[in-house]
């Protein structure tokens, strides 16, 4: 059982239908085959640690969240939660 995809497409993801990996904010440079096959191997390489990070931010939301919410707020540990969550931030740039 197979699946036919015509070359260089796919139709999954948010942006629907169009160019294989390439992120919609690329798509107007018109890039060559070969490079939106570069882009497509270097988006491929990053989706572990993209989501990786994504897991832990959304782990940090969760705990601010639940600690707003609780009977008692903590200063120190909303600190230290927005301190974590900056320096993923950073360190995905």
């Amino acid at each position: 059982m197979g699946i036919a995809i015509e070359a260089g497409k796919c139709g999954g993801g948010r942006g629907g239908g169009g160019e294989r990996g390439i992120p919609p904010h690329l798509k107007q440079l018109n890039l060559s085959q070969s490079q939106q096959d570069q882009v497509f191997k270097i988006m491929h390489e990053e989706l572990p640690k993209m989501r990786d990070q994504h897991i832990a931010r959304k782990k940090i939301h969760d705990e601010l969240h639940n600690l707003s919410q609780g009977d008692r707020f903590e200063d120190a540990k909303a600190q230290q939660l927005v301190d974590q969550l900056a320096k993923l931030e950073k360190d995905s740039t």
